[in-house]
């Protein structure tokens, strides 16, 4: 009985064992159709159905699923097991396999190590990838059932083994077919080639999924010009960008009307010189998009041969309307920072010539009132020697003039308050200037104990005439701060200076520090009038003054409670205020402890907390 030319041609595909199925032909085509031969021609003929069948299946696990229900039914095999390795954690993995009724089941819980798994080395050198036990111990799970013979056959791809199938006769005792080696081989080879493209769709899924997300996230897609029939193709990216559905139809005119009409003629100009001359092109082009959204888009080119002459142009076409963007954002700190480097060298330039004017009107206030109290003391001593001897007139011209001279003296003394307060104003602009247009602080690791000591120690004589006590309580062992002292130093003296301004006489100030919760605190508390409620939460804006009273009274700008937020704030620290009318205020800076792993930090052992 001669095979079918077609069934025989599907037979030696799968075929590992050439001269095995030689044989089998021979078998065939000599006897006339006896029972036996006849059941081996059947038992190929569904194997060739069936790995028609199953070649329909993309899923792995629906593909193995099929390999064990359709071998039973099928192949009529007894019972049947298949298997995959996972290479990558050296395990051979259960996935569907045969119960001790013949019914299939889900397996997939059945892992071992492969190195431990022995009757895998009796399959790989077998010289077909095949190995038959006539009579071996049969297993449900990990438990022996019984015996019988068993075989297994490589599921083999042509380059590597991705797993196996086992079978057995547990259910119906049944010897083994002459011929079952064979097909136990076929059906392995015809399953291994399937799980391999099955590996393989599934690989290319996953890259076409890559390709596509690495796409959508450059916003980069390609694209195709048939010169032919100027019919443009495009991936799902550039339908995006464009903004039209994926799959429009468009051609070559709709696809220059999306570029900004200064950009038409470029576009049409590279396609033209490549067409013609196979000229690449890369250009960036302004382009509106079917949403009427303004982008900036790279067009990539190049040209395409088939013997000898241009048939198409391919390219990239990406959307770089965020690196525009970005590059232009890059210009435009450039050109900041430099106004800031400007500003600041203005601001050192200016900071002497602003102060030179006030410092001369002092100096000449000193001169008036050291010229008039002379010309006073003159006077005086005039009338005293001529007492009763110069005319009237002229004593109450010499009264006149002392009259004048008290007036002078007293008017220069305002005049003189008053330069000290622009002087004052002067610095304190100079301050939030720096504070705002200075990219960086020049921080060191620093003792805020010593700091505010010296401060104290500089505005204890100043405060003598008021009587006003002024005390610094600091914590033992604080930890060091990185700080820029310079700048820092001005908190210091403005949280000192307001609580000056606003204790009277007798009164007193406490500066304390603290550490708590990795941060280091300064507090200063005055028992001066205090500020209303309604006023705290704006007392760190600037040129913010509470009421008219307070402002004639203390000669404040409302610049240096701002300049002590923006100075700690820039230092990573907080700044808060909590006061009561006519009983005082206290002001809480915190700042971040430097590591304590740096070099020159302090233990922060015994460092107190504010109570």
């Amino acid at each position: 009985m001669p095979i079918d030319p077609e069934l025989l041609d599907q037979l030696r595909m799968c075929s590992r064992d050439t001269a095995a199925l030689e044989r089998l032909v021979q078998l065939f085509e000599a006897h006339a159709a006896p029972a036996e031969a006849l059941a081996q021609q059947q038992d190929l003929y569904a194997l060739y159905l069936l790995s028609l069948e199953l070649t329909g299946i993309t899923d792995l696990d629906q593909l193995c699923h099929q390999t064990v229900t359709q071998g039973l039914a099928t192949l009529r095999f007894d019972r049947l097991a298949l298997f995959l390795i996972d290479y990558q954690r050296g395990l051979l993995i259960s996935t569907y396999g045969t119960d001790m009724q013949g019914n299939v089941r889900d397996e997939h819980r059945y892992e071992a190590p492969l190195a431990e798994t022995t009757w895998l080395d009796e399959v790989n050198n077998a010289p077909d990838h095949v190995q038959m036990w006539p009579d071996a111990s049969l297993y449900d799970w990990d438990t022996i059932i019984g015996t019988g013979w068993k075989i297994s056959a490589a599921l083999w791809d042509g380059q590597q083994v991705l797993g196996y199938l086992l079978a057995d006769n547990f259910v119906n005792q049944q010897p083994p077919r002459p011929y079952e080696r064979l097909l136990f081989s076929l059906y392995g080879s015809m399953v291994g080639r399937l799980i391999s493209l099955c590996y393989a769709n599934a690989a290319l899924r996953h890259t076409q999924e890559l390709l596509q997300s690495t796409e959508q996230l450059a916003r980069i897609g390609s694209w195709e010009l048939d010169l032919a029939t100027m019919q443009p193709y495009w991936t799902e990216q550039v339908y995006r960008i464009h903004g039209v559905p994926i799959a429009t139809t468009v051609n070559v005119a709709d696809a220059i009307n999306f570029y900004a009409p200064s950009a038409r003629p470029i576009i049409q100009s590279v396609i033209e010189q490549a067409a013609q001359h196979g000229t690449a092109w890369d250009v960036e082009l302004p382009f509106i998009n079917a949403q009427g959204e303004e982008l900036w888009v790279r067009v990539v080119g190049r040209a395409r041969y088939e013997n000898g002459k241009i048939t198409r142009l391919y390219g990239f076409f990406q959307d770089i309307t965020l690196q525009r963007q970005a590059q232009q954002q890059a210009l435009d700190l450039a050109l900041e920072r430099e106004k800031v480097h400007l500003l600041q060298r203005f601001l050192q330039d200016m900071s002497h010539d602003f102060r030179t004017p006030f410092t001369t009107q002092q100096n000449a206030i000193y001169l008036i009132n050291y010229y008039v109290e002379k010309l006073n003391e003159q006077m005086l001593e005039l009338q005293q020697y001529a007492s009763g001897r110069l005319p009237l007139q002229v004593q109450a011209t010499l009264t006149a003039c002392a009259e004048l001279g008290k007036s002078i003296l007293q008017q220069g003394a305002v005049l003189k308050s008053s330069g000290k307060r622009a002087v004052k104003l002067v610095d304190q602009l100079l301050d939030m200037a720096r504070s705002e247009y200075t990219s960086s602080l020049n921080r060191h690791l620093c003792d805020l104990n010593a700091l505010i000591s010296q401060t104290v120690a500089i505005y204890q004589p100043l405060i003598t005439p008021q009587q006003i006590s002024l005390s610094f309580l600091p914590a033992p062992k604080l930890p060091s701060v990185l700080l820029d002292e310079d700048a820092f130093g001005r908190v210091v003296d403005n949280l000192l200076d307001n609580a000056i301004q606003y204790t009277p006489t007798k009164g007193t100030i406490v500066l304390r520090t603290a550490y708590h919760d990795q941060q280091v605190i300064l507090e200063v508390r005055d028992s001066g009038i205090g500020i209303a409620e309604e006023d705290l939460p704006h007392i760190f804006k600037r040129f913010y003054r509470v009421d008219k009273a307070r402002a004639s009274h203390s000669g404040g700008s409302g610049l240096g409670l701002a300049i002590v937020k923006q100075i700690v704030e820039a230092h990573g620290g907080t700044v808060s205020a909590n006061s009561q009318l006519g009983k005082g205020t206290t002001f809480t800076v915190s700042i971040p402890a430097a590591d304590p792993h740096s070099d020159g930090v302090g233990s922060t052992a015994n460092a107190g907390v504010l109570g």
